[in-house]
């Protein structure tokens, strides 16, 4: 059973992670191509499903470096929203700021070519936003 599903939304694509059963570490899995909210909706329910997520996802959110809202934050924010109505799953935000050069630095440092591999980056900064939110709960616990 997994107990994290980490998203990264795109306008294009969506970066999917899952954690390890224990909860202690996130992976990075696939990236969805984005089609409509209710085949991204039906795509994500059945990922979670077929993973045995236990009942959290964690949603990268982009923040300014000010700290506000951008456009992009409040689309997000709907997605996960209208998620959140249709799932039956905790919805947790989390700030993804930063996260795709992170993926993109990750990938370089291992051989691949970020700019040819989109999905991968993707999937990549949904690792990295999941594991940032078990390591801050982690840090709760302790």
């Amino acid at each position: 059973m997994v107990k994290y599903l980490g998203l990264d939304v795109g306008e294009a694509r969506i970066g999917i992670a899952i954690s390890d059963p224990s909860g202690s570490y996130a992976l990075p899995l696939m990236a969805l191509d984005r089609k409509s909210i209710e085949q991204d909706t039906l795509a994500i329910q059945s990922l979670a499903k077929s993973y045995q997520v236990e009942n959290t996802i964690v949603v990268g959110v982009p923040i300014s470096l000010k700290g506000s809202i951008t456009i992009q934050t409040k689309i997000i924010l709907d997605f996960c929203d209208h998620l959140s109505k249709a799932l039956d799953y905790q919805f947790v935000t989390w700030n993804e700021s930063n996260t795709t050069l992170e993926a993109e630095r990750i990938l370089r440092n291992s051989g691949k070519k970020p700019s040819r591999n989109r999905g991968t980056v993707d999937a990549t900064a949904a690792s990295i936003i999941l594991q940032d939110y078990i390591n801050h709960t982690k840090n709760l616990k302790a």
